[in-house]
This record gives structure tokens, C-alpha cells and sequence, in this order.
């Protein structure tokens, strides 16, 4: 063969194996992605998977502790966040006469119920429970509380 011909085609050979190694490079970066991509995924679904059981574990031990306060037979109430009552037990109900709206049994006048609140605040921000006595009436008899 002669050298004009064996010249193009050696420079033909040597880009056609360059694309190949560049095509090849590009194969490997997407099935790296693709890989990437799996494993991601597959996190998250565990992830998912975890927090659905904790969440799950997290409502049956609500749904227990819910049942022992209703068993006892003193009541307990806690407060949320803005420290208003946010949840109570059955006997809480037996405390005395409703409120005005309707929303449970009414505690003490205004000025004792601030009071409640700044112990339910300094006990909050303090991080440890404090305890305060209140006098109340229940089915007419008049109990002395100790809150918590």
C-alpha cells in the first residue's frame, strides 16, 4: 500500500479509537451517576421506611400513655407550648363547674390561672418540673392539689 493511503487511514483509526475511549468515558460517568442516583434513592426509602415505624412507635406510646393518665384517678392536664391547657385526663373533668366557653372546668380566677402560667414558664425554661399546692372543689369538697 502506498503512503498517501496508509497515512488518512491511520489518522482515521486513531480518531475512531479516540471517540471509542471518550464514549467509553461518558458510559462509565452516566452508569456512575446512575449508580449514584440507586443508592440515593435507596437511602431515602430506608430513611422513609424508618421514620414511618418511628412515627408509628411514637403514636402507640402517645396512645399508652393516654390510656394510664385515664386510669388515674387524680387529675392531670399539661399545657402546650403557649402555655395553655393542651390535654387532659378523664378524671380532669370532675374538677368543678365548666368555664364560660365551654373548654373545661373552671380552675381558679384569672390571677391564679397567670400564676399557673409563669410556674408552667419558670418550669419550662428551667428544665425541671416545679411544684406549686392549690386549693380546688370537687363534687362539692374542697381538695388540696399538688401541681407539678
Amino acid at each position: 500500500m502506498d503512503l498517501i493511503v496508509i497515512a488518512p487511514l491511520v489518522v482515521l483509526c486513531a480518531g475512531l479509537v479516540m471517540i471509542v475511549f471518550r464514549t467509553r468515558a461518558r458510559f462509565r460517568q452516566m452508569s456512575d451517576r446512575a449508580h449514584r442516583a440507586e443508592a440515593e434513592l435507596a437511602a431515602e426509602r430506608r430513611l422513609h421506611s424508618t421514620t414511618r415505624l418511628e412515627s408509628h412507635a411514637a403514636s402507640t406510646r402517645a396512645e399508652l400513655l393516654t390510656h394510664v393518665f385515664d386510669a388515674l384517678p387524680l387529675p392531670v392536664w399539661w399545657r402546650g407550648v403557649g402555655n395553655e391547657i393542651a390535654g387532659h385526663n378523664a378524671a380532669f373533668n370532675s374538677l368543678g363547674p365548666m368555664d364560660d366557653d365551654g373548654g373545661g372546668p373552671e380552675l381558679a380566677t384569672r390571677a391564679l390561672i397567670g400564676q399557673a402560667r409563669a410556674l408552667a414558664r419558670n418550669a419550662r425554661d428551667r428544665g425541671k418540673p416545679l411544684r406549686e399546692r392549690r386549693a380546688l372543689v370537687t363534687h362539692g369538697n374542697r381538695r388540696v392539689f399538688e401541681v407539678i
